[in-house]
């Protein structure tokens, strides 16, 4: 496989940058976040409320596929590290991948929803925290947020991981899927847990 958009997806929380940046060190590839750009547009003007925030981080999306879409049809490979659901992202990602003719693979996180919430709430109240990202934040979204598992998008080479237990997480058999995957090798499985 040549050029390939890995990508790294799963509801907020459930360790996304962390697993991105490890496989981009691992595999020598570029990573894009849509967290990187909607920081960088906080620090620009702060969002006065929800709306406001909802709008910048489509916003922050649209430079996040835009940088993978360079990188891609420069004939590298790029990690994109963000929360892509089906019924908003699908197209646009297929879009990125059919005019730039680069495969496509999902590490797909999961995680209950207890410790979605948890890190969440553990996450918002860090220090290094952007405090861009919480403008607007209740307990009531919170609530809602994590009620149903994530939806992510429809690639054939799909590689779902459990993440309740961080530290559990195999990152070798990841990177040894991936690997197989951007080898090229035929006989590589097309999807399944780790």
């Amino acid at each position: 496989m040549g050029a390939t958009l890995i990508l790294v997806n799963g509801h907020s929380a459930s360790g996304k940058t962390v697993l991105a940046r490890w496989l981009g060190e691992q595999l020598g590839v570029p990573v894009t976040s849509k967290d990187f750009y909607k920081e960088r547009l906080y620090d620009e003007r702060a969002p006065v409320d929800r709306e406001e925030s909802r709008e910048y981080g489509q916003r922050a999306y649209e430079l996040a596929y835009a940088e993978a879409e360079r990188v891609l049809r420069s004939g590298a490979s790029v990690i994109l590290d963000a929360p892509m659901q089906r019924e908003y992202s699908q197209g646009r990602v297929e879009a990125i991948v059919e005019a730039t003719g680069a495969g496509a693979v999902q590490v797909l996180l999961v995680a209950d929803r207890a410790t979605l919430e948890a890190r969440y709430l553990e996450r918002q109240q860090s220090a290094g925290r952007h405090a861009g990202h919480d403008v607007g934040f209740t307990r009531e979204w919170l609530a809602e947020a994590f009620v149903a598992p994530f939806p992510g998008l429809e690639v054939e080479r799909t590689i779902e991981v459990d993440t309740s237990d961080f530290g559990a997480v195999d990152r070798g058999a990841i990177l040894a899927r991936l690997l197989g995957w951007l080898g090229g090798e035929t006989g590589a499985e097309s999807g399944g847990a780790v």
